[in-house]
């Protein structure tokens, strides 16, 4: 029979995997598509400018995170399919402008879906019964949407801290290397595999403040909205 804590981290592990793949589709589709109307068809060439959530899905990425579920590691984020960008393909004028903004489009993405998923959550149950309905008659429903919900939430967060900086890494590297060549996956996971350390180190005390503070905000428009 199975004890409560590994009931609680299968349900975790649902939870990560129902949050990952809608986010990897989403923010790897936006990269794909700002890199084509800034000029650069590299990632539409290779099959990414897609919503497909298999095509957008890297499998170490998805294997870190799943290892990272299991070893109880307080902080999660989206390591979707490496997205090549050519820098010479991109449009003048501002085309460095364009180019960092690219590297940033997967953290603008997932700010986009952190706050549609808080503003939905608030709107949810400021307008609908059926969450106290569920409350009071099935609390294990209830519980297991509000871990996604949480989860979802966390899980585009620390992808947007990541990403951001991620991306004026990759930005500096192309100036100080910039023969050593977009597809240098290795590379990228290194990076990012630190910057989840660090962000475990330095971003953590300031998360849930943030998260309190986007909240409170949706909550006041929503309170204005339906008032």
């Amino acid at each position: 029979m199975l004890d409560l804590d590994t009931i609680h981290t299968l349900k975790l592990f649902i939870a990560v995997l129902a949050a990952y793949f809608p986010t990897v589709a989403f923010t790897g589709y936006f990269e794909a598509w700002l890199a084509k109307k800034f000029g650069d068809d590299t990632p539409e060439e290779a099959g990414l400018l897609t919503l497909n959530p298999l095509a957008q899905t890297r499998p170490m990425g998805l294997i870190m995170l799943l290892l990272a579920v299991l070893a109880h590691f307080p902080l999660i984020s989206t390591f979707g399919q490496y997205i090549q960008v050519d820098q010479s393909k991109i449009r003048a004028p501002y085309a460095k402008l364009k180019y960092l903004m690219v590297l940033w489009a997967r953290a603008f993405a997932s700010i986009m879906l952190c706050c549609a998923s808080i503003f939905m959550w608030i709107l949810f149950w400021r307008l609908a019964e059926v969450p106290y309905e569920f409350s009071k008659n099935y609390p294990a429903l209830m519980s297991s949407i509000q871990m996604l919900y949480l989860v979802f939430r966390e899980l585009n967060i620390i992808s947007a801290v990541l990403e951001f900086v991620l991306g004026i890494v990759r930005f500096i590297m192309s100036f100080l290397f910039p023969n050593l060549g977009e597809e240098s996956l290795f590379f990228v996971m290194i990076v990012e595999i630190y910057l989840l350390i660090a962000c475990w180190y330095f971003i953590t005390p300031y998360l849930h403040m943030a998260v309190i503070f986007v909240e409170k905000i949706f909550g006041y428009l929503i309170a204005g909205l339906i008032g």
